[in-house]
Formats: structure tokens, C-alpha cells, sequence
């Protein structure tokens, strides 16, 4: 009897690696910060959704302990779905936005806003490239 996935399962790990990962830090001005990471993510544009799994690295510049810019590279590999016929799909995401430390507390919570570009690539033959946008 095997291990069956189910589509929580992802979720789970991603929430379980950020609390793993996470470590206190301070917001100052003129500083820049540089990050990488598990990551997690649900490619809808195929239907039902497609969970997948990678890795993200980043990188933030604060002009004053408030505001900042930031860009991230992501890569996911999204697990075919058999009952629903979607093949398995790999997507390579670019991200440019500015954050708002909201610094006025011991843990430093921020909002944040960025245009995403994403290339998505099902893994079939004769299968074309296709870019998409979108914002997180």
C-alpha cells in the first residue's frame, strides 16, 4: 500500500518550511536583503488547478525603514492530474514590486505588491511556450 498525494499535501510542506525557515530581523534604511526558499503554487490557467513545487531566490532594496522595492525568480513543477487529463507543467516566474514595512512592532510585518511575468511550459510534445502576467 503507497503514499497517496493529495492536492493539500503541498500546501502543508510550504506552510510547514516557512515556519522552519522564518528568523526575526530588523527593517533600516539603505539596506538591501537577499532571500531564498521553498515554494509552493496552483496553476489554474489549465482548469481545476495544477499544485506544484520549487524553489524561489529574492532580493529587496529599503530606501527608508518604510518603503521598498523588491524582485523574486520563481520555479515550479506543477504534477499532471490523470483524472482530470492535465499534463505535468513547469513554470519560471519573474516578480518586480514595492513593499511597506508596516515597522512599528518587535516582528516587522509588511505589505507588498508586485506585476508578475510567468512563462508556462506544459510538458507535452508540440506543446507551445505561453506567457501570461498577473500580480501578488
Amino acid at each position: 500500500m503507497g503514499f497517496k498525494r493529495t492536492k493539500y499535501d503541498l500546501f502543508l510542506a510550504a506552510i510547514a518550511t516557512v515556519s522552519v525557515l522564518s528568523s526575526a530581523s530588523l527593517a533600516h534604511a539603505d539596506e538591501g536583503k537577499v532571500w531564498v526558499g521553498g515554494a509552493g503554487a496552483n496553476l489554474n490557467d489549465l482548469g481545476p488547478g495544477l499544485w506544484g513545487a520549487g524553489a524561489f531566490v529574492g532580493g529587496q532594496y529599503a530606501f527608508s525603514d518604510f518603503w521598498g522595492v523588491f524582485a523574486d525568480y520563481t520555479l515550479t513543477y506543477h504534477f499532471a492530474d490523470d483524472e482530470e487529463e492535465l499534463p505535468a507543467d513547469l513554470v519560471n516566474a519573474i516578480g518586480l514590486g514595492v513593499r511597506y514595512n508596516l515597522d512599528v512592532f518587535t516582528y516587522v510585518p509588511y505589505v507588498g505588491l508586485a506585476g508578475t511575468f510567468y512563462l508556462d511550459a506544459p510538458l507535452v510534445e508540440d506543446e507551445a511556450l505561453q506567457a501570461n502576467a498577473g500580480g501578488k
